[in-house]
């Protein structure tokens, strides 16, 4: 983990949201309210009105570590000591150094409240599903509800985490050649249902209380689901055209690679090789394979539409890092296999650590050029030896994109200040927004 963003210690990078909070911080909060993220605010309170980059990133991290090692230690739970404890050096080689969180940490002033919500989601799971104690369980559950008040991306987080739980029980009784019912398994499943939906239903009921209390109105859903929106063709495509870049990236895709479709080939031969030896509870096996597979499609198939990339963390990952643990476990008593998983694994490893390294780099620079298109400006500004010059309005016209070497754009990665907005005046007034959180003060024009 610090290998990987140990650049962000060392960089003030701002994110488009860092400057609102530097200049407007309660309108910022309320913002957040206003998208159903009120747990965001909550947790916000612990650092308010606190903008140093560099502690804020160094608490993100650490936390991000923390989180890391609870997965771990969350499926070292579920697999119920059935399984070479040195499997799990699959986790933190794969869940922490994906290119995808990469996008999410760009939105500096969330990074410590994201990496702690992720170590919530944790916690919560494993007070519900591995201590004993009612207490527990019932904190657990409103620990559970109050995370997907700051993000509903830690909704299907939950759900993978659960399933896998399920998945590893269901394998469990495999080995003890125990054949789950089906009344078991619905059972198992209606206790998950159960969970999710009612912690979901009860959060939501959260996120409109806080609206009620502010007075704010709500903004969340205006562009986030658009069946009904537009043609229903329109969706569909963008849903299939989603799948198959998770499932077929093209060469040198940025954020995806190869490695989910290789966890559903090397599933299928495990099922196959279940069906074969004719073990139980292969069809169960199956269908909690699936649904964990679905997780990364969750929001697209909600939304009718493509979603941001950052809403797949911390979820994709953690798929990828779950699944590979299963197929581990399974074929860890074949050498050949066992070490064709190895190697599989520091391959890919290694090309996330690359590609995640570069994408903070590629940010690090384009702030500095930022940073420097600001003085630019403002040194050609005073050249013009006008009189208080700070009290004249200033428009930019048109946008400047990042010309380092080394940029790498994302959806917000690599994507200049400068060129953020849509037109000319956004762009003015997002520019000036962000020289003011350096004291070059303009006025906005009108």
């Amino acid at each position: 983990v610090f290998a990987t963003y140990g650049i962000k210690l060392f960089n003030n990078t701002y994110a488009i949201d860092t400057m609102h909070l530097m200049t407007n911080y309660r309108g910022y909060l309320k913002h957040w309210v206003s998208i159903g993220r009120p747990g965001l605010v909550a947790l916000k309170l612990l650092t308010y009105n606190y903008v140093n980059v560099y502690f804020l990133n160094l608490l993100a991290i650490i936390f991000f570590a923390i989180a890391t090692i609870l997965l771990c230690y969350y499926v070292d739970l579920s697999t119920k000591q059935i399984y070479n404890k040195k499997y799990l050096y699959i986790i933190p080689s794969i869940f922490p150094t994906s290119q995808l969180f990469s996008e999410q940490f760009y939105f500096v002033l969330q990074n410590f409240e994201f990496s702690l919500g992720i170590c919530l989601v944790i916690l919560s799971l494993i007070a519900i599903y591995h201590i004993p104690n009612k207490i527990f369980k019932l904190f657990g559950f409103l620990l559970l509800t109050f995370t997907l008040t700051m993000y509903q991306s830690f909704f299907v987080f939950a759900c993978t985490l659960i399933l896998f739980k399920i998945l590893m029980t269901l394998y469990f009784a495999q080995l003890n050649d125990l054949k789950i019912s089906f009344k078991d398994y619905a059972f198992k499943i209606g206790h998950f249902i159960l969970l999710a939906i009612s912690s979901l239903v009860l959060s939501q009921l959260m996120a409109m209380l806080a609206k009620k209390v502010l007075n704010v109105e709500s903004s969340y859903l205006d562009n986030m689901i658009l069946w009904g929106k537009r043609p229903l063709i329109d969706s569909i495509n963008d849903i299939k055209d989603y799948a198959k870049e998770l499932f077929f990236p093209q060469v040198g895709d940025t954020f995806f690679t190869p490695l989910f479709l290789i966890c559903v080939l090397l599933l299928v031969i495990v099922l196959i090789n279940m069906s074969y030896l004719k073990r139980k509870n292969v069809f169960f096996i199956f269908i909690t394979l699936l649904g964990i597979l679905i997780t990364p499609l969750m929001f697209t198939i909600l939304g009718g539409k493509r979603p941001a990339i950052r809403g797949e963390v911390p979820n994709f990952p953690a798929v990828l890092a779950l699944l590979l643990i299963f197929i581990m476990i399974y074929w860890g008593y074949n050498f050949v296999l066992k070490h064709l998983l190895v190697g599989i694994v520091i391959l890919f490893t290694f090309i996330q650590v690359r590609e995640t390294t570069n994408l903070e780099y590629s940010e690090y620079l384009t702030a500095e050029e930022d940073l420097r298109t600001a003085e630019m400006i403002t040194n050609n500004i005073y050249s013009m030896e006008i009189e208080n010059p700070e009290s004249y309005k200033l428009l930019m016209y048109g946008n400047r994109s990042p010309r380092n070497v080394s940029n790498i754009k994302g959806e917000t990665n690599g994507v200049s200040l400068f060129e953020f907005m849509p037109n000319s005046v956004h762009t003015s007034l997002n520019t000036l927004l962000y020289m003011k959180t350096f004291g070059l003060n303009f006025n906005d024009p009108t």
